[in-house]
């Protein structure tokens, strides 16, 4: 049902509600009548039933009753119509109040009705200083922010001559409804480090998604970021993914120390719900930013499970894409020793792909383990065109631990290194022998002490940058079958071997 609200002049200029100058009919000297309408779309759908926003200085904007939305003079230098801290029915942002105003306490969408928040093409969403807008967090909720590429959708700041990280983020969160969509849109201003908000704990971004209790996905495509404090895209939850048709996603700029993108290993080859392939390939960003380099940041998210000394963990086959962007393997941001293990789950197996060209970096001490319980339940598959190495500057040999192999229950035989490099790694794993010699190299296939099982395929490599050890290896292999190590011969080792123990 549409109700028009009709106010005079008079209580315009009283309580300085619900004017806004794009609204058509701003009050005159004439003393001309003006009237103010939004849409609340009902159950997802732009279609829903119509409700209009009351004009009244009493309005405190804490809440929309479930019904309609506070409209005031926002808060910061822009003047528009200021949202509710809570939006518990459907309702539609059109470019009759632009901007809408997200005050500095946030905006949750969010309720037993499960609304939908609707923000129509053109419509720019401004934030007061820390302000964020948060969906699905505490309850079902849903967004449909879609532009056109003639009329972006734009989140920025609210206050004039703004800085990067004057707001936080847009939040896509454990209830957020199946189908929403933004697309179209710039980000800009955003992702500020000031800490926390909502329920939502990750690494700042301007727009993040995360859920670690609710599997959905979301369409993400045709977005931009820039002049942004922290990182870019954050898709921090274990339990979503980039639903079909995403993709086309820029970012300019982005923070020292920060990254154009964070997404948590589980889910950069996979899509929970089956309809996608996980990260788009279509990721574009400079070269450098701020001092800090054009990287996709693997982390472990928000819910893994299984992980050890702060490691990203991959519990799903999957295959990781060419982006054109090297992944950082970056665990759980904790820095030195940080990293991914690869195990499946139950009797459940996981083979990591890496798709040829690419490039995985690791932080010091960081390594890659296969099958680090030992269950027989985990391969890792590199063929081509692959360099495995540190993500320092000015690295050192050694100063990443390397890639290690858990050969219990048989070994991993489907695991394969093949025509790959692996560069600056070897100092960490090791092994003695009954001579009380120590081995030690950038990878360790590390088998039952008693007997010997097949070690993974390991052909056609470069091994690069070794550190000197004692028993000059490069891959040292305990409880390996003599076949295997002698398959590894084939591999150029820079002066290097293949060590058995």
């Amino acid at each position: 049902m549409r109700r028009s609200i009709i106010f005079g002049c008079v209580s315009c200029l009283a309580a300085v509600v619900g004017c806004s100058p794009s609204s058509g009919g701003a009050p005159d000297a004439g003393g001309q009548e003006a009237s103010s309408t939004f849409d609340a779309g009902g159950g997802g759908s732009e279609a829903g039933a119509d409700a209009s926003a009351e004009a009244s200085s009493g309005r405190d904007g804490s809440t929309n009753g479930g019904a309609d939305a506070a409209m005031e003079t926002g808060s910061g230098d822009s003047a528009g119509c200021t949202l509710p801290s809570t939006i518990t029915a459907s309702m539609t942002l059109d470019t009759s109040c632009n901007p809408w105003i997200v005050p500095s306490g946030g905006t949750t969408v969010a309720g037993t009705g499960s609304p939908v928040l609707t923000i129509d093409s053109g419509v720019t969403v401004a934030f007061d200083p820390g302000g964020y807008l948060a969906i699905g967090d505490g309850g079902a909720g849903g967004l449909h922010a879609v532009g056109t590429s003639g009329a972006h959708i734009t989140f920025t700041a609210s206050t004039a001559g703004p800085q990067a990280g004057n707001w936080n983020a847009v939040e896509i969160m454990d209830n957020t409804l199946a189908g929403s969509t933004i697309a179209y849109a710039d980000f800009d201003y955003g992702a500020g480090t000031s800490g926390a908000t909502g329920s939502y704990q990750g690494p700042p971004g301007a727009l993040v998604v995360d859920s670690s209790t609710t599997t959905f996905e979301i369409a993400l495509h045709d977005l931009t970021f820039k002049n942004n404090q922290g990182n870019g895209l954050v898709m921090y939850g274990t339990d979503v993914g980039f639903a079909a048709g995403s993709g086309n996603l820029s970012v300019s700029d982005w923070g020292t120390g920060y990254h154009p993108f964070v997404v948590a290993a589980n889910v950069i080859g996979n899509s929970p719900g089956g309809l996608s392939t996980g990260l788009p390939t279509t990721l574009t960003a400079p070269a450098t930013s701020n001092g800090s380099p054009a990287v996709v940041d693997v982390v472990g998210g928000d819910g893994q499970g299984g992980g050890t000394n702060g490691q990203a963990v991959v519990q799903v086959t999957q295959t990781w894409p060419a982006i054109g962007l090297p992944y950082l393997v970056d665990g759980d941001r904790e820095g030195s020793g940080s990293g991914m293990q690869i195990e499946g789950t139950g009797t459940t197996s996981a083979t990591l792909t890496i798709a040829a060209p690419n490039t995985l970096q690791f932080l010091a001490q960081g390594s890659l383990q296969v099958d680090p319980f030992g269950s027989g339940l985990a391969n890792l598959v590199a063929t081509g065109n692959i360099t495995f190495t540190a993500a320092s500057a000015s690295p050192s040999p050694g100063i990443w631990y390397g890639i290690s192999f858990l050969l219990q229950n048989g070994g991993l035989p489907n695991s394969t290194l093949s025509g790959v490099t692996i560069d600056w790694a070897g100092g960490f794993y090791s092994s003695n022998d009954s001579s009380g010699n120590t081995f030690y190299g950038p990878v360790w296939l590390n088998g039952p002490v008693l007997g010997s099982v097949a070690g993974p395929t390991i052909t056609g490599c470069t091994f690069l940058n070794v550190p000197t050890n004692p028993q000059n290896c490069a891959i040292v292999a305990t409880g390996v079958s003599a076949s295997s190590l002698s398959s590894y011969s084939s591999n150029t080792y820079g002066g290097t071997k293949a060590c058995g123990t």
